[in-house]
Formats: C-alpha cells, structure tokens, sequence
C-alpha cells in the first residue's frame, strides 16, 4: 500500500522515541505564507478524450484555490512524452473568485489514432501547499479517431424494463480494437403490455452519458465464427423516482459499494468463467456478421435487486435463428413431477441437470458455467417435436431447480438462451410436512478464488418451505462419536446458532449457505440443523472431512492452553501497568527488534456503555499525547477475559495552519497501514503479563495487525503518525519488581504469544465461551461467513416422451395438507 507521509516527510509529525527524552517532537517548516493553495478537484475532465478531426479539440480544465485576495497568474508545468502536442492557455483567477479554467488545446500536428497521455503540475510552493489533501496535478489524455459507420440496429432488452428501440452505431479502430458508440435513438416501445418505458429514458436513459460503449474483437472468434465483444463498466440507468439510480456493468464487482460479500463473489464467479473462456478476456457478447449483437449483462439496481440479463441488437433485415426454450412444471403424484419443455424451430437438442433447492440467478449462473465448461455433467435430450415431456422422479421430497440449455444441430450450447425453473416434489408416500434438506460438503474449486482454504473450511448448506425456526452446530465428528442421538439433537435445537429472520428468508427462497473457515486439515466434521415449520420438527446430519492431513497440534489446543488467567476489570484498572514495546522511528520508518520499557499505563474504568465493559488504556502514546495536547486514552472493552480495542477519535490538534483529527490505526506486520475495521486483543502469556495481537476477526481474514499508531488525518488520507508502537505488553510491576524480571518473562512468553496469534481462532469450535470475535464481528462468527446458495446436483430418474396437446394445470405442490 502506498504510503502518503506528506507531513511527515516535512519533519511536522516526528514518534515520540524513549520516554527519557524532554523533547522529542521538532516541528517542521508551514507553508509559505500567503500560499494561495490551488488545487485540481475531481472531476470529468480527469480522462481521455476523443476529437474527431473535423472538431475542435479543446479540453476544459476547473481550478480552485482556497486563498482567494487578489488576481493571479499561476505557473504551471505539461509533464508527458509529448507535450509538444498540446497548446495550453494561462492558468489566471480573478480578485476574488475560487474557481477558474485552465484551457488545453490538441494541435493539428497530432496523429490519428494515437493517445497522448498529459500531467499538468503546480510546483511552486507560493501556489500549491505542501501538506494539503488536495492535489496539485491532474492527469488526462487526449486522441484523434476517425468514425465508422457500424449500422443500424434494433435493440431488443429482456432485463427489468422490456422495451425495444432502433439505435445507430459508429465506431473507431485502434490496433484491431474496434471502440463502439450508440447514438441517434428512435421508436422506443415497449416490449409487451406493461413494459418499463418512461419519460426518462428507461434502460438506455437519454443523454450522451448513457450511451451503449462497447468493444469489438473482429480477430478472435468463438466456436461458431462469431466476433467478440466486451461491455466495459457503463453506468447506463437513469435516476429513477422510487428505486434509483441502476447500473449495468459487465463486471459485478465494479459496483461493490452496492451488495453483499455473498452475492458479489458468486457474480464475481460467473465474471471470471466468462473471462477464461475467451482469449482476450472478454466474452460479455458477441457479434454475428450476419446481424446479430449479443450482449450479457448484469444489472445492479440500488434499491437492492440484481440479475443476469441479455441485450439483442438486430441489423436491419436480419432474422436470428429461433433457439428459444420454455419450461413449465407441473405437481407431482404418486413420486412423479411432469416437466413440458417447449423449443424454437432451430433446437436440436437440449441438456438438463436437476439441483437441490429453489436457487436464485446467481446459483443458478455458477452452474450454467460449470455445465458450459463441462465441470458438471448434464442429461442430454434430442429434440423431434415442439414440445417435449419430462416426467421426473426423485428420491426425497423438497425443492429442487432444473436448468436447461438448448443446442443446435452442431450440438454447440446456446447458453445465452438457457432456462430454469424451481418445483416442489414430494417423493412418494411422503407425508412430512417439514419440507427442506441439509449439508455439509468439502470446498468446490470456485471457493479456492474467494480466498478459501479447502484444508480449513467447509460449506454448510440448507434449504426448506415455510421454515419458521432453523438452528446448526458444527462438530468434530470425533467428539460426538458413541454419544446419543438425541441428546445431541436436543442439544442443537437448545444451543445451536440460530439463522436471523434474513437468513431464514434465504433459505426459504433461494437456499442457505455458509463456508465455515479456520477449521482443522484432515479432520471428519459432522454439522447438524435443526428445522421447523412451527407445527413439526426435523433434525439433519450431514458428515465431510476437510482436506489435507490432521495436524495434531492444532487439535489439541483449547482456551485453558492459550489463556493462562482471564483478565479481571477490578484488578486490572487497579495496576498502574509497565509499557513494552517496540517503538516507531519515523525519520527511517523503523521498529527496534526488541522491545524496549517507553513508560507505564494507566486503565481507567469506563463503565458499561451499551452492555460492554469499557476501559480506556492512557500512556500508550508515550507523550505524544501530552507534547500536541490530546488525551491519548484508547477505548477498549473487556468480555470473556479478554480486552479489545475499539478504534478511538482522539479529537484534533493544528499545526502550522493545517487541522489534522486524530485516531488509533492498526498496522499489520508486513508493513502498511489500514484504518482498524478489526482490533486487537490483550490477553495473559504469562502470570502478570498481558501481550496485544491480532483479533480473531483480523486473522481469519489474512490481517496479522500488531501495531497502534496515533495517526494524524487529513481529510481521506492519513498524512502521518504522531506515535506508533510495535508488538504492545502490559507488565505488572507487582510480579516483575525490575526491567531484568521483566524482560526475562517476555522472552519466555514468545511462544505463548505466537499461540495467541496463530491458534486463537480455533478456540470457540472446541471451547465452552462464545467466540472472541463476538463484540468486532457484530454477532456474526469470525470463522464463517455466508455465500450464494449454490444447490447440489441430483440423480434423477426422468423418462423422456412427446408432451400430450392438452396440458393440465401448473403448479407446485402448496395443496398439500400440513399434519398437525
């Protein structure tokens, strides 16, 4: 991570070193004075731009300046390979105005079809401050292209508004890339009754900004001849009066701000499959010469739902082959399900599979890819009449999703045109009303690109209908070996962690998942989950091992062997605390490689602020507090024994004419810095001895944090650290009466500490207490975390015929009544 030490660069922000010294801050030069502080705010013209040659190839920059008295002329230097190209104006403000522009022109002697990259820099120290957040550059680019025409076409739109409109397209070539653009468009009308068209454009929206930009690879080809083409990230909505504003994007994790961990990897997932499957590296669409443009897109909407869509364009004239398909299924009787599955005239063929649960798009995009890929295997079925029956039995009653894809007479997919359904089945002479299923299974190959360890984690899974209560433990399968049954059931139904009213509502639709992480290698798991409707009960085991080998140490290891003593608040606030550290040197942004004594701490009782006893830790600035003149208390909370750190605001101090807010910021050992979203913790290595580390919450998510600083905050930006202090322990001067003492302990403790770090997220799957992620990870487990319900693929026994004309009634099987 880059580190931005603007201030400290300066000599403003200096460690306090060891406490012996009477002054060990050295204030630094402020700016000039009557620094005009001119900068380059965000904005638009921070890209490249496209002129075409017949117009004038102007850019406008915007310039501000905090310091407004008086009219000035800023100087100003061109940073590129070829400045030479551009013919820039005078940078000038008025008496009194803020806000200028800045013109640059691209001159005639530039060459088509070349980009000119270009940084404007304020260096003058008159001009531009040294020490503010704002920037004193800005960089663009500049290009000449030559526009082609690409056609006209008809655009067909099958995502959340259904409409259709004729639109032009004209592109530029660069190096055998075509740069596409849609403009001119016309007839928009809606796609059927009730379609989504609207005064403010609908899916295309109506300005130059949401215009369709894409790109075309004529030199690479898909299986049946078809140029690609790539939809970079388009922001292609229009602000919309109830749900916002909507993006569609062709890669999900562009808009990450908007969703979930869960739903953004399992998009993620379907991006990179597509990714892979083409040489350049996008396949988002393709363009038949015939006529034909394909887009697949994914739409995020604000407002909070998403989905998998696909966007034709048609040339003038052309007619597509029809490999359209429809699914409908029908209720089962007697342990069968019929399934009629209607084809367009140019199917051949069509390969179904058959998953556990309703899944949702996302689910059901990662199996499409797989089945695509051939990493799961389909049921293939020949096509001899418009309409095809399936009648399918399975073995147990519950819900399930079928998803299939139609072929041509090659036999090549047609994924673009797949369907899929969800159904209830109840098996025959099933009468139990607790409709779902449960499981656990070792780690798909998907999971290994979400940052999963297949060695330490597994995914448990559940799905069901109308379930009111659903409760899971997870267990060593060792550890309940020969014990009764229904102890342990009970046992879940008591103390199991319960799924919230969300992730009920998950697994009543689409299907619940998590992956549990941090686990034992080789070890045999056994999850059982508890369900109810509100009027029957189920109970489900499910086993699976990770994989790997065992390592016995880390089975052996339970809280009494990492915590010596649970730390007690009346005496710990009671102990003035000896300091031990290793402390920051800021002038070469070090760290000694033993710790040193930088003085003592003081915990202070906080109270109980919202059910978590509060104690605040003084002296761990070692003077930095007192030198600026803040109180450099840190807030912490003590649970279980054991203390975390909560990230404190230690209000603002100024130097020179700058404002910078102070907060404690962890840093991990590998160097960096991240504002702490996890803490650390101080537990007991030793009797007397009290060592800081990572939380569970940071090391089950690859942060190893085991340094505090007091940074200094300027805007978004941490300009510096006014202390830092490395590998922290508290000392009790009662057991420890000398450094000697105490030094000597230390040493001894490494192992315990290095326990602390490594092994302390093992401890709530083998010990009594709760997790000691509880009070940073805000009641969800530190060693799971949830994901896109994914189904399992199931056998089913299906006999294929010619559907009957005459279609009895759709539905599921709602009818059936519950026993009471």
């Amino acid at each position: 991570m880059k580190k931005l030490f603007y201030i400290l660069s300066a000599g403003l922000l200096l460690a306090a070193v060891a406490c012996n010294r009477e002054t060990p801050y050295q204030p630094g030069e402020p700016d000039l004075e009557g620094c005009y502080g001119v900068y380059f705010p965000e904005q638009d013209a921070a890209t490249t731009h496209y002129f075409d040659p017949a117009e004038p190839k102007q850019i406008s920059v915007t310039v501000k300046r905090t310091a407004t008295e008086g009219a000035i002329n800023v100087p100003y230097t061109l940073v590129g390979e070829d400045t030479d190209v551009f013919d820039a104006g005078e940078l000038k403000f008025e008496d009194g105005k803020d806000e200028t522009t800045l013109v640059i022109n691209l001159k005639e002697t530039a060459d088509e079809a070349v980009e000119y990259p270009l940084t404007i820099e304020i260096n003058d120290p008159q001009y531009a401050s040294k020490y503010s957040a704002n920037k004193a550059f800005i960089s663009l680019g500049a290009m000449i292209v030559i526009w082609k025409e690409m056609g006209t076409f008809e655009v067909v739109e099958d995502g959340y508004w259904g409409e259709g409109f004729t639109v032009d397209i004209k592109y530029y070539e660069v190096d055998g890339v075509r740069y596409c653009v849609s403009y001119n468009e016309r007839d928009r009308h809606p796609l059927s009754e009730g379609g989504g068209i609207s005064e403010d454009g609908g899916f295309w929206g109506t300005g130059p900004e949401y215009e369709l930009n894409f790109e075309w690879h004529p030199k690479y080809k898909n299986a049946d001849g078809y140029d690609y083409v790539g939809l970079p990230a388009n922001d292609m909505g229009y602000p919309h009066s109830t749900y916002g504003t909507r993006y569609y994007v062709d890669k999900f994790f562009a808009n990450r701000d908007l969703w979930g961990e869960a739903a953004l990897a399992s998009y993620t997932e379907l991006s990179e499959y597509l990714k892979d499957e083409n040489p350049y590296g996008l396949n988002f669409g393709y363009y038949d010469p015939r006529g034909e443009l394909t887009f697949f897109y994914e739409c995020a909407v604000a407002a909070g739902s998403f989905g998998s869509f696909k966007l034709q364009l048609l040339k003038d004239g052309y007619v597509p082959p029809d490999y359209s398909i429809k699914i409908e299924a029908g209720v089962s009787e007697g342990g069968k399900l019929p399934i009629n599955v209607t084809t367009g005239e140019n199917v051949a063929s069509f390969t179904y599979a058959i998953y556990e649960g309703s899944l949702g798009k996302a689910a059901v995009g990662d199996h499409l890819a797989a089945l695509i890929k051939g990493t799961e295997q389909g049921t293939k079925v020949e096509v001899n009449t418009e309409s095809t029956l399936l009648e399918v039995s399975l073995e147990k009653t519950g819900e399930y999703t079928i998803i299939v894809i139609p072929a041509n007479k090659q036999g090549a997919l047609q994924e673009a045109n797949y369907v899929y359904t969800s159904f209830g089945f109840l098996a025959e002479g099933d009468e139990d009303p607790v409709v779902g299923d449960a499981g656990l299974e070792s780690l798909s190959g998907k999971y290994v690109g979400m940052g999963y360890d297949p060695e330490t984690a597994l995914e448990l899974w559940a799905y069901g209908k109308d379930i009111k209560v659903a409760k899971y433990s997870l267990f060593t399968s060792e550890s309940i070996d020969g014990k009764d049954a229904d102890e342990i059931n009970a046992q879940v139904k008591a103390e199991g962690t319960a799924l919230s009213a969300d992730e009920l509502e998950d697994l009543n639709g689409d299907g619940f998942a998590l992956v549990i992480d941090k686990l034992l290698s080789g070890t045999p798991y056994t999850a059982i989950f508890y369900l109810s409707n509100g009027y029957s009960e189920k109970w489900f085991s499910a086993d699976a091992t990770t994989l790997g080998k065992p390592d016995p140490l880390k089975a052996t290891y339970r809280w009494a062997d990492v915590l010596d003593v649970e730390i007690n608040k009346e005496a710990f606030v009671a102990t003035t605390w000896d300091y031990y550290a290793k402390p920051y040197d800021s002038k070469n942004n070090t760290f000694p490689k033993s710790r040193i004594k930088l003085g003592t701490v003081t915990a202070i009782d906080g109270g109980v602020v919202e059910g978590e006893e509060i104690i605040n830790l003084k002296g761990l600035s070692y003077g930095a507090g007192e030198y600026f003149g803040f109180d450099d208390a840190l807030e912490t909370d003590l649970y279980g024994g054991v203390i975390y750190t909560h990230q404190t605001n230690f209000g603002s101090i100024t130097l020179g004419t700058s404002t910078y807010n102070i907060l404690s910021i962890w840093a991990p050992e590998e160097g960096g810095y991240k504002t702490p979203n996890y803490a650390m913790i101080g537990g007991y290595v030793n009797d007397g001895l009290i060592a800081f580390v990572p939380s569970p919450s940071a090391s089950s998510n690859g942060y190893t944090y085991c340094t505090l600083y007091y940074g200094a905050i300027s805007g978004d930006s941490i300009a510096g650290f006014l202390a830092g202090a490395k590998d922290i322990m508290l000392a009790d001067p009662a057991v420890f009466k000398t450094e000697e003492d105490a030094a000597a302990a230390i040493a001894k403790s490494e192992k315990k500490v290095s326990t602390l770090k490594q092994q302390v997220r093992y401890l709530s799957i083998y010990g009594s207490r709760e997790p000691m992620g509880r009070r940073i990870s805000k009641g969800v487990s530190f060693q799971s975390k949830q994901v896109s319900f994914t189904g399992k693929s199931v056998q089913a026994d299906v006999k294929v015929s010619a559907a009957q004309p005459t279609a009895r009634v759709l539905g599921r099987y709602q009818d059936i009544e519950p026993v009471k």
